[in-house]
C-alpha cells in the first residue's frame, strides 16, 4: 500500500516537473505574443462570420414572415369578399339561417 503511494507520487511529480519545462522551452521554439495576437484575430474574424450568419438568418425569416403575413391578409380578403358576395347575391338565404 505504502510502495503503490509513492509510486503514485513520484508520477505525480514527474508529470509536473515534465510540464513546467516544457513551459520554459516554449518561448524559445514558439514566440508566445504572436501565438497570442493570431488566437485574438481567429477569434474576432470568427465573431465576425457568426454576427454575419446571423443577420444573414434574420433577413430570411424576416422575408418568410412576410410573406406568410401577405398569405393571411390577401386569405383573409378573400374570404370576406365571398361573405360579402354571398350577401348582396343570396340576401333571403342567409335571413333564414339566423
Amino acid at each position: 500500500m505504502v510502495l503503490r503511494q509513492l509510486l503514485l507520487i513520484l508520477i505525480l511529480l514527474a508529470g509536473g516537473i515534465s510540464v513546467v519545462v516544457l513551459l520554459q522551452r516554449l518561448p524559445e521554439q514558439v514566440d508566445l505574443m504572436v501565438l497570442v495576437s493570431e488566437a485574438i484575430d481567429d477569434l474576432i474574424s470568427g465573431i465576425q462570420f457568426l454576427l454575419g450568419a446571423m443577420v444573414g438568418l434574420g433577413k430570411v425569416v424576416l422575408i418568410a414572415a412576410l410573406v406568410i403575413l401577405g398569405g393571411v391578409l390577401m386569405l383573409g380578403g378573400l374570404w370576406r369578399l365571398m361573405r360579402l358576395l354571398r350577401m348582396v347575391l343570396f340576401p333571403n338565404q342567409l335571413q333564414g339561417r339566423r
